[in-house]
């Protein structure tokens, strides 16, 4: 029996553009599963450098 493939996981690192649009976004109120859908990232990964970067965000 064959093994079955599995796609990698890619790591995407975040830009200084991914950054300021998180920013703007945050400054607009935006729910961050929204910002997530945005960025084509996770929710987690985007509260985790909302974090990092001090940013609050709308739950």
């Amino acid at each position: 029996m064959a093994k079955s493939k599995r796609s990698r996981k890619t790591i995407k690192y975040w830009t200084a553009l991914d950054i300021k649009q998180l920013k703007q976004m945050a400054r607009q109120k935006i729910l961050a599963r929204t910002i997530a859908k945005k960025l084509r990232r996770t929710t987690a990964a985007v509260y985790t450098k909302a974090h990092e970067q001090r940013i609050s965000l709308k739950k």
